[in-house]
């Protein structure tokens, strides 16, 4: 795995998986949880992550984007998964009025 800097890294590598939970939403067709790996990873690794919305039973599409807690890059501390519907954004029916689940993984040092 190379990381910034040329920094290679062959052995040591950690996987971190897990389950955020958002609340509803009822003003608005976004909402953001913020997952926090403590001190699983390094000081100074930028671990990979990968998130998906789970299936919602209300049956609209959902986007989920993965940034940086603070700063341009995702780093040792954790990210933020941001969520949002996919419908018509004008329509009153996109609002996230029940809650959900993002499953991630995350691969770092």
């Amino acid at each position: 795995m190379r990381y910034q800097g040329a920094v290679t890294k062959n052995d040591g590598l950690k996987i971190l998986a897990g389950k955020a939970y958002y609340g509803p939403n009822d003003t608005n067709d976004r909402q953001d949880c913020t997952v926090y790996f403590g001190s699983f990873f390094s000081t100074g690794c930028f671990p990979v992550v990968v998130a998906v919305n789970e299936v919602n039973t209300n049956g609209f599409r959902r986007l989920v984007t993965v940034r940086s807690i603070s700063g341009s890059q995702i780093d040792h501390r954790g990210f933020i998964a941001h969520v949002s519907n996919q419908e018509n954004a004008l329509s009153d029916q996109t609002k996230i009025v029940s809650g959900g689940t993002v499953s991630y993984i995350a691969i770092g040092w």
